[in-house]
């Protein structure tokens, strides 16, 4: 009896193989398109609230105040940014531009107020929907207090969002007037939470 021995793959199974394996990477790479931008919203979100909580730090171990400004009429490749210095010598402590550092990512000015329902729920008023969203500045004085660039209270805010999805992903910091309390927000479901 003659048996045929196995060598290898025709030119049809690996052909199948192949293109099996190009529909995966081409569905793999168009989700991680997807995601990154809001990854990236979240972290410059995260950026900006750890810049708040380090203004007010700053301003406690300096003894002088410390102005976060937000400008977004840059010139160039950075049309959005924020820095963080001291008012009376002008030290710079941190500066970002949010074009270059997180690209795909943009600010959100027509959405609701912000405050999640643990806030609304104790009668704490809601925050100004981007209210440093065309540009202002939040003031950190060394006792912790803020003074927001609306100059009333309750407070501003800064609302990030990828840009390619601009509904999705969405995250919020509000610094609040008077007691410099700074927090994040996540958009869900047409509401804000507090994470």
């Amino acid at each position: 009896m003659g048996s045929r021995q196995s060598r290898g793959f025709t030119l049809i199974e690996l052909m199948s193989a192949m293109s099996i394996v190009a529909i995966l990477s081409g569905m793999a790479i168009w989700q991680v398109q997807r995601t990154v931008p809001a990854y990236r919203a979240a972290d410059a979100a995260a950026h900006f609230i750890g810049d708040m909580r380090n203004a007010s730090s700053i301003a406690a171990r300096i003894n002088e105040p410390v102005r976060l400004t937000v400008s977004t009429d840059g010139t160039g490749a950075c049309k959005t940014s924020w820095k963080l210095e001291a008012t009376r010598d002008g030290r710079i402590f941190d500066s970002v531009c949010l074009d270059t550092e997180y690209p795909g990512v943009t600010l959100v000015q027509d959405h609701e107020e912000i405050a999640c329902k643990e806030e609304l729920d104790r009668g704490i008023p809601p925050l100004p929907t981007c209210s440093l969203c065309n540009g202002g500045s939040v003031l950190f004085l060394p006792s912790g207090e803020a003074r927001a660039a609306t100059g009333e209270p309750p407070g501003d805010s800064l609302v990030f969002a990828p840009a390619n999805d601009p509904r999705h992903n969405i995250r919020a910091v509000g610094v609040r007037t008077g007691s410099g309390r700074v927090r994040t927000y996540r958009e869900q479901g047409g509401a804000w939470i507090c994470p």
